[in-house]
């Protein structure tokens, strides 16, 4: 549990309630934590920037060379955004007395959600003419979504996030990759 002055610093009475039920949750079933670790591990913000950089120069050779470039930009920005709003709000994590996992740094915005909604938006945009022509973009946007719903799950099972950290790290993902692919789309348009 948080102390009272904690409490006026990080609660906004909805995030408290749905962290401690996550608590709760977790607690009771123990195996939750098992996979929320390797969730932790597996969708880790690097996990993300590793592969879309992979994408970019699969994307660069094939000569689609703006989109690369700003989607290796935007995910290099999109990490640095983070990190600064983390300086800014200085959001400290939620304090448990008995917590299921720790995690260090500031807590708004969650650099897991946000990670893992750029780097799954941005690995969709760069293969979506390939999508496209093979009819899997509703395939590819749901298994994105999925991803992206398990990185923000995994951080309020582990109890190392608020839910409005999670929600504000995956809106700021999605945003900045939107605006990526707006920007690319008008030079390079996508054709089957």
């Amino acid at each position: 549990m948080t102390t009272p002055e904690e409490q006026v610093v990080t609660s906004f009475e909805p995030d408290q309630v749905i962290a401690e039920w996550f608590l709760s949750v977790a607690v009771a079933n123990p195996i939750l934590v098992d996979v929320g670790e390797v969730l932790a591990f597996a969708l880790h913000p690097w996990t993300f920037r590793v592969a879309v950089a992979a994408a970019v120069v699969v994307t660069w050779r094939a000569g689609r060379r703006r989109a690369a470039a700003v989607f290796a930009v935007t995910m290099a920005f999109g990490g640095l955004l983070g990190l600064a709003l983390k300086l800014t709000v200085q959001r400290p994590r939620p304090v448990w007395g008995d917590p299921v996992a720790a995690e260090l740094g500031y807590s708004m915005p969650s650099g897991h959600s946000l990670n893992a909604a750029l780097g799954s938006a941005l690995l969709v945009g760069l293969a979506w003419p390939w999508l496209v022509r093979q009819g899997r973009t509703g395939v590819a946007v749901l298994l994105a979504g999925v991803v992206v719903a398990l990185a923000m799950l995994d951080r309020l099972v582990l109890g190392v996030h608020y839910a409005t950290d999670v929600l504000v790290g995956a809106s700021i993902g999605v945003t900045l990759a939107v605006m990526a692919y707006r920007l690319t789309s008008r030079v390079e348009p996508v054709t089957p």
